[in-house]
C-alpha cells in the first residue's frame, strides 16, 4: 500500500463477492473487516488467522499470500483462504469450503461386534493415509450429517479400526452398523487431534478410558511398547456394567506380555467420574507423569481437574472427550458455587494485591500477543483486569460479590480451540510462576481455571445462555448516533445523527460510506 493513499478510497479490482453480493476491501482493511461492513453473513472469531472459522473457499480471482498463509498447503492447493487475513484480494469470488474438497475414501473390509452395543469398523483407505494412535477422524454420512471416531489401530496394522458405539436413533452409528455391509464405500475426514504418544519413553504413562475410548487408548498403548517405551504403563478403563469391558481379553493378554504395563477396569453404574476416584485417587502424586484420557466428557473434565490438584503439568495432559449428540448445556453457576474458598491461596496472592499485579503483567502480554488480543478488541486492558480480579476474588474469598457475566456467556461467540486453551494458560502460569506463588499453590489455580474449560472451548458460534435456554440474539442492528465518534472501518468521523451498522457482539460501528460499497453482482 502506497503510504499516499487514504484508508477510505477504494482500488478497482481489490473486492470480494460472497453469496450474491460484492464488498469492496480499502487499502489498510482486511476482506473480512470489508464483509463485516457491508453486513455479510458470515462466521469469524479469532481476526487473525489462528480459529480458520472464516475459511473460505475462492472460485476465480487471487486472494493474495496473506490470505493463505495459515493454511496447510494441501488447503491452499485446493484454493482455500482467510479473509480475516486477506490484504489485497483481486477481484475474488468466494464461497463457503466444498467439504468433499477434505475427504478420503474407504472401504469397510470388517464389522465385528465386541460388546453391548460397541461395534468394530475396520477400514481400507482409497488413498495412503498417515495417523497416529490416539487421534480421530470424521466419517462423513452426506454434506450435514457427520460424526467424529478415534482410531483403535496402528499405522503399521495396515487398516483403519473404529470403534462405534450403536445409538438405534444415531443419524451415522446406525447408518455404520445397520445400513452399510461390507464392501460399502465411505467419507473420511482427517485423521486430527494430540492425544497421541510422543515418545518419551523414560516418563510414565497413566491413561483413563471410558466405554469405547479404550479402543483408543488400548492402540495408544500397543504404539508405545512397539516403540520401546520402558516405564510404567497404568491404563483404567471404567464402563457402566461389567459385559461393557469389552476389552478385557486383548489387554489382560497384553499386560502378562509386557511387565511394565498393568491395567484397571472400574464398573462405574452409569456415573463416568467414578473412574477418576479409582485412577486418580486423592493421595495420588502425578508430577512426571504424562496422562491421557478419552471417553465421556464429564469423565474427561473431572479426570483434567484432578490430575492438575494432584500435581500433573498442563503441558502433560492430553484428552479426547467424545462429542456429545446435544449442544453442551453450561454449568458455571453451580461450579461457582461448589467452589470453596482458599484462604491460603488469597493469602499468597497479598489479600489481592498481588493478584493485580499478575493480572497487569499478564494482559499487557495478551494485548501483544497476536493470538490472543484480536478476542478483546473494543475492551480496555483495565476493564479485563478490573472483571478478571472480580471474578477470581469472588472464587478465592467465597464473598460472592461479582455480578458480571458467567465464562459461558462472557465467551459465548469467541470460537476457542483446546490448543489455544491451553496457550493462553501457559502464558498465564508462567506469568504467576514469575510473582513467586508456590507449585503446590499454582495447581489449585490451574485446576480451578480447567473447570471451565467446557464453558469456553467450542468449535463454533453459541448464543447466550439465559433463564435456562440459550439465546441468539442479531449480528448487527442499524442505529442514528446520538454522538459523534468514528468509523470502524474506514476512520472517517461519523457525526451525531447519522445512520451506521453496529455489531452487537464486537461493539463495532460501520458508516454508510463503507455499507454501501456493498453491492450486489459478482463483476
Amino acid at each position: 500500500m502506497d503510504g499516499s493513499e487514504h484508508p477510505g478510497q477504494f482500488i478497482a479490482d481489490n473486492w470480494i463477492s460472497f453469496d450474491g453480493r460484492r464488498y469492496e476491501v480499502a487499502p489498510g482493511q482486511t476482506g473480512l473487516e470489508a464483509m463485516l461492513a457491508g453486513g455479510a453473513n458470515v462466521t469469524f472469531s479469532c481476526r487473525k488467522g489462528t480459529c480458520r472459522s472464516c475459511m473460505m473457499e475462492a472460485t476465480s480471482g487471487d486472494p493474495g499470500p496473506e490470505a493463505r498463509s495459515r493454511l496447510p498447503q494441501t488447503l491452499q492447493d485446493q484454493n482455500f483462504f482467510l479473509p480475516c487475513m486477506m490484504k489485497n484480494p483481486q477481484a475474488v469470488v468466494a464461497r463457503l469450503p466444498d467439504p468433499s474438497k477434505c475427504v478420503v475414501q474407504a472401504d469397510i473390509v470388517e464389522k465385528t461386534q465386541l460388546g453391548p452395543n460397541i461395534h468394530k469398523i475396520v477400514l481400507e483407505t482409497h488413498s495412503v493415509l498417515d495417523w497416529l494412535p490416539g487421534q480421530f477422524v470424521t466419517v462423513r454420512r452426506d454434506g450435514t450429517r457427520a460424526r467424529s471416531y478415534s482410531i483403535a489401530s496402528c499405522p503399521d496394522d495396515y487398516y483403519l479400526e473404529l470403534h462405534v458405539r450403536h445409538y438405534p436413533d444415531g443419524a451415522v452409528s446406525d447408518w455404520l452398523i445397520n445400513g452399510l455391509d461390507v464392501g460399502a464405500t465411505i467419507e473420511l475426514v482427517g485423521p486430527t487431534g494430540d492425544c497421541y504418544y510422543r515418545g518419551q519413553a523414560d516418563r510414565p504413562l497413566l491413561l483413563i478410558a471410558s466405554g469405547s475410548g479404550v479402543g483408543m487408548l488400548a492402540a495408544l498403548v500397543r504404539g508405545a511398547l512397539r516403540a520401546g517405551h520402558q516405564a510404567p504403563i497404568h491404563l483404567v478403563h471404567g464402563a457402566r456394567r461389567p459385559e461393557d469391558l469389552y476389552l478385557c481379553a486383548d489387554l489382560d493378554r497384553m499386560a502378562a506380555e509386557h511387565g511394565n504395563f498393568s491395567v484397571d477396569y472400574v464398573v462405574t453404574g452409569g456415573d463416568p467420574v467414578a473412574t477418576i476416584t479409582r485412577a486418580i485417587p486423592v493421595e495420588a502424586e502425578l508430577e512426571g507423569n504424562i496422562i491421557y484420557l478419552c471417553g465421556a466428557p464429564d469423565m474427561v473434565e473431572a479426570g483434567r481437574i484432578a490430575a492438575l490438584r494432584q500435581g500433573a503439568a498442563l503441558e502433560d495432559l492430553f484428552s479426547d472427550p467424545f462429542e456429545s449428540h446435544t449442544p453442551y448445556r453450561p454449568r458455571d453457576a453451580g461450579k461457582i458455587d461448589a467452589i470453596q474458598p482458599d484462604a491460603e491461596l488469597w493469602s499468597a496472592l497479598g489479600n489481592g494485591d498481588k493478584l493485580t499485579e499478575i493480572l497487569q503483567d499478564f494482559y499487557t502480554q495478551v494485548f501483544e500477543d497476536p493470538r490472543l488480543e484480536p478476542f478483546f478488541r473494543k475492551v480496555t486492558k483495565a476493564r479485563l483486569i478490573e472483571k478478571q480480579y472480580a471474578f477470581l476474588a469472588d472464587l478465592f474469598t467465597g464473598q460472592r460479590l461479582y455480578f458480571g457475566e458467567r465464562p459461558f456467556n462472557s465467551h459465548h461467540w469467541m470460537i476457542i480451540s483446546d490448543e489455544l486453551f491451553d496457550y493462553r494458560e501457559r502464558m498465564f502460569f508462567a506469568v504467576v510462576e514469575r510473582h513467586g506463588i508456590a507449585p503446590r499453590l499454582m495447581r489449585r489455580w490451574a485446576a480451578l481455571h480447567e473447570t471451565f474449560r467446557r464453558e469456553i472451548v467450542k468449535s463454533a458460534m453459541r448464543g447466550q445462555w439465559i433463564e435456562g435456554r440459550e439465546v441468539t440474539k442479531p449480528l448487527y442492528t442499524d442505529e442514528v448516533m446520538t454522538v459523534a465518534t468514528l468509523c470502524d472501518g474506514c476512520q472517517e468521523e461519523v457525526q451525531a445523527g447519522e445512520t451506521v451498522r453496529h455489531y452487537l457482539r464486537t461493539g463495532e460501528i460501520f458508516c454508510t460510506r463503507c455499507t454501501v460499497k456493498a453491492g450486489a453482482g459478482t463483476a
